[in-house]
């Protein structure tokens, strides 16, 4: 009799359960309003979430999920924003509340620099809300912003201006037209960014109003000084070093500073200048301006020459190169570090050191989709190299067919990677181009034959490994040139420079 008692009881409370009715509904409602309404935000949100966890089937859930939603993101809890505004738009895609939780979950993606995900919920919010709504105007701006934030310059341009020109009166108008004159910027259309930068200026010049006002400055003065405007930037700069002691950009703008002044010949200020952009910028943590500024140093006081005279202080670069390596060595300067630093390497006799660092960094930029500088890095390598070997007294043509085996099995670079060992097989090729040159000069004229003869075999090499479509632009024209002037059948350079030239036509 009892067990027949239970099992209607339990029955009658399932149903109950089902219909979601409930007294636990409405007495958690009422709890989370309580604690809401005096403030606790945390006692609210854990009422909602047993609400979400124990009571699905609820007829509340449309307004409990979305308080969720709602307040994770006022308490800054940022997967749970998506979370639960995922499973909102999900379960109530017809509610009118779905445009604010969207909104939501695009303010707390950007806020906490989730920019490829903020991305994409624009992209999709975009497509759902009709032109000229809030949510439009929001993920329009996002889209765009979230793009420029990820280095997308080139996608981001057309959706930032396209911004502007909707949603003048928009909430997000400051930092929208910010976007639009600053990725002109990224995009090196110096006339363009320099004439957006100054109008942005001249119509937010409040800082109280406008958050980017320190930024736009570097921006403007970044584009005055690409158009050779020295003094234009340095004003700009002076601008903000007076007007925004404490803002985090100060380290790039000392760097800018120091590059005006090591154009300008002022050797020794351009130090002062990145020495203060290095502190600054490790003083707020900004790993990309010390990587820049130690770049810097590297390569002024690693040069072998300083104000057109031999540099005896090569030596004074070393620590700034150590430290970049310690902490920066994935850096995208990492190249540019390798190649400035290895005359002060080689002069400390740490030439094998330097040769090693550089190595590494070539493997590493190979794997990159675009590594711009690659071939400088190889071109540096190649002749670091065989000079060591030189002063191994190794021979020249030892030399270069030993430089030919590293080249070929390269380490770190794989055998399917056709673009970079295309890069080292031309190198390759100078070498043995450079060697019949100096043979012909000095009329030697068997060793202008070797070297005809293994310039002939690794073309021949080439030909048959790397396809014209695996080639680089560069490589396509150097040996459509090597073939034209320096062999017996000129007319084989036709068919690289073809396909150079469709690359052309394709991009036009």
């Amino acid at each position: 009799i009892v067990k027949a008692q239970l099992d209607k009881s339990f029955t009658q409370l399932s149903t109950k359960d089902s219909d979601g009715d409930p007294p636990e509904v409405i007495a958690l409602s009422a709890l989370a309003f309580t604690h809401e309404s005096s403030g606790n935000l945390r006692g609210a949100f854990a009422a909602y979430e047993q609400l979400e966890k124990y009571f699905k089937g609820s007829k509340r859930r449309e307004d409990s999920l979305f308080n969720l939603t709602r307040l994770s993101y006022r308490l800054g809890y940022t997967d749970l924003t998506q979370k639960y505004g995922s499973e909102f738009k999900k379960a109530f895609p017809d509610s009118k509340k779905v445009e604010v939780a969207y909104e939501l979950m695009l303010s707390n993606l950007f806020q906490s620099g989730k920019y490829a995900s903020c991305e994409e919920l624009a992209t999709e919010g975009k497509a759902s809300a009709a032109p000229k709504t809030k949510l439009h105007d929001l993920a329009l701006h996002l889209e765009g912003a979230s793009k420029f934030y990820q280095g997308k310059f080139r996608e981001a341009q057309p959706l930032l201006q396209e911004h502007v020109a909707l949603y003048p009166d928009s909430e997000s108008k400051v930092g929208a037209a910010y976007f639009a004159a600053s990725n002109l910027a990224k995009l090196q259309q110096w006339p363009q960014a320099a004439s957006s930068l100054e109008s942005f200026l001249k119509k937010y010049p409040d800082a109280s109003e406008n958050a980017y006002l320190p930024y736009a400055l570097l921006d403007r003065a970044e584009a005055a000084f690409k158009e050779e405007q020295n003094d234009k930037a340095l004003s700009l700069l002076n601008q903000l070093n007076k007007d925004f002691p404490g803002v985090a950009i100060l380290g790039a703008a000392s760097t800018l500073q120091g590059k005006i002044e090591q154009q300008v010949g002022q050797t020794k200020k351009a130090t002062e200048s990145y020495k203060k952009a290095l502190k600054l910028a490790n003083d707020v943590g900004d790993r990309a301006s010390q990587a820049e500024a130690l770049y810097h140093l590297v390569a002024l006081l690693g040069n072998s020459e300083l104000d057109e005279k031999p540099n005896p202080n090569m030596k004074d670069a070393l620590p700034y190169y150590a430290e970049f390596w310690k902490n920066h060595s994935a850096s995208p300067y990492a190249a540019k570090v390798a190649v400035g630093g290895m005359a002060a390497m080689v002069e400390a006799k740490r030439t094998e050191e330097g040769l090693k660092n550089l190595k590494e960094t070539i493997a590493r930029m190979a794997k990159r989709p675009n590594p711009v500088g690659l071939d400088r890095a190889i071109n540096s390598y190649t002749i670091n190299y065989l000079a060591a070997r030189a002063a191994e007294g190794k021979d020249a043509s030892v030399a270069a067919e030993e430089l030919r085996k590293h080249y070929y099995a390269f380490p770190g670079i794989d055998i399917k990677d056709l673009r970079s060992r295309a890069l080292l097989m031309f190198a390759v090729l100078g070498v043995y181009q450079e060697g019949y040159n100096v043979a012909i000069k000095e009329r030697n004229k068997e060793l202008a034959s070797k070297n005809q003869g293994q310039m002939n075999a690794l073309f021949k090499n080439m030909k048959r490994e790397f396809p014209l479509n695996k080639l680089s632009d560069r490589i396509l024209m150097s040996l459509g040139d090597y073939l034209r002037t320096q062999t017996a059948s000129p007319r084989e350079a036709i068919r690289y420079y073809e396909e150079r030239l469709k690359r052309s036509s394709k991009k036009d």
